[in-house]
């Protein structure tokens, strides 16, 4: 779908044409296939038209043409010129709206996605009608931080190859799931040979992901602007999250008014198939 001359957005719709809009917005390093598909049928058979988008550097979407991070810069110093925020990523969000001709609708983001949903309701409140924050955190640094042993794996160079890259991402899933959602190791090697499979530029991904990182950076702390969103918001979070530490979500549900805060016990940094269940019903009740 394009948004701009130089900028288009791969979606995926699913769910009756005349449904609820729900928009899905995926997290750092993932595609618009990473929800289960359990989840988004739950959703559809509930009426909601289901819109899954691969984020800006991700999947079959738009590259930046800023050049990517260092490792150093996103720690400590000046970021490259042109780098773009999160902000900017929620801009894409509103755009592919305004294209599908859809004024408003619910949205639930998961980690990055989720900083991004909670960017599209700040900035764009007549954009959201309900919001759910999966995973995510507000940008200040005393909260939702990484775990280093995370950090770490994270600043390892990306892979070259399909199978080295599977590999990888087999690893970084054991990592980040949760001892009451463990990984189910046939799944995550689909997911993963799919995402490399259907990436424009698998062979350069770390590059789009530390564009992603940096525009978390960029932002800052997203305390304040979160203290405008007046959508109803739900705010999720696993309390064994390794990549967004679990204080992350109170921090989140605190800085927006009125919001409802639920832990879900034994849940990693992961949208699992065996967490659907425990998602599902939240997040319908929520939506109404």
């Amino acid at each position: 779908m394009p948004l701009s001359a130089d900028r288009f957005i791969c979606i995926r719709e699913d769910g009756p044409a005349q449904g609820s809009p729900l928009v899905l917005i995926t997290g750092l390093g993932f595609d618009l296939t990473t929800w289960p598909e359990s989840l988004v049928q739950g959703l559809m058979e509930r009426g909601h038209r289901v819109i899954r988008l691969d984020n800006r550097d991700e999947g079959r979407s738009f590259r930046a043409s800023a050049p990517p991070p260092t490792a150093r810069q996103l720690l400590t110093g000046a970021l490259p010129t042109g780098q773009y925020t999160v902000e900017d990523m929620a801009q894409d969000v509103a755009d592919a709206l305004h294209t599908l001709g859809i004024d408003r609708a619910d949205v639930l983001g998961f980690s990055l996605g989720g900083m991004v949903a909670q960017s599209l309701a700040a900035h764009h409140p007549g954009r959201v009608r309900r919001l759910v924050s999966l995973c995510s955190t507000t940008g200040d640094p005393s909260v939702g931080t990484v775990a280093t042993s995370t950090a770490a794996m994270l600043a390892l160079p990306g892979a070259r190859t399909r199978r080295t890259y599977v590999r990888a991402r087999m690893v970084m899933s054991r990592h980040l799931a949760g001892p009451g959602f463990p990984v189910d190791p046939a799944h995550e090697r689909r997911l993963a040979e799919i995402h490399w499979d259907r990436n424009l530029d698998p062979r350069h991904g770390a590059a789009g992901m530390r564009r992603q990182i940096g525009a978390i950076r960029a932002s800052g702390d997203r305390t304040e602007a979160l203290g405008e969103i007046t959508a109803p918001t739900l705010v999720l979070h696993g309390d064994r999250d390794r990549i967004v530490r679990p204080d992350g979500g109170p921090a989140t549900a605190r800085a927006i008014p009125g919001a409802r805060f639920v832990t879900v016990p034994g849940m990693g940094h992961q949208v699992h198939p065996l967490a659907a269940p425990r998602l599902l019903p939240l997040v319908l009740d929520h939506l109404g």
